[in-house]
């Protein structure tokens, strides 16, 4: 496998695991329909990286996708930013009307 390759992989991972900490700490919801995460526009984002941080600092083997600590703030920042602010689905449009 390229650098490259592996490199991406990586970022595809790191970038999982900063969702899954903005989703635990509710900066990001998951649509019970769906599955799809949105943003409920909460920017709970010192939780989010508390509870990163917290995770680095105790050894939780999900954030070893991380090259430090600030990659962490970032990419759970460009996860959020890169959520939209509503769930789109069908049953979401049902809901609606």
């Amino acid at each position: 496998m390229s650098f490259a390759k592996r490199e991406l992989d990586r970022l595809e991972d790191a970038r999982a695991v900063a969702r899954a900490i903005a989703v635990q700490v509710g900066l990001l919801e998951r649509c019970s329909y769906c599955g799809d995460h949105h943003d409920p526009l909460s920017w709970n984002f010192e939780d989010a990286y508390r509870l990163g941080n917290w995770l680095i600092s105790h050894g939780d083997e999900r954030t070893d996708v991380f090259e430090d600590r600030r990659e962490m703030t970032d990419l759970v920042q460009a996860v959020v930013n890169d959520t939209p602010q509503e769930c789109h689905c069908q049953y979401q449009a049902r809901k609606d009307t």
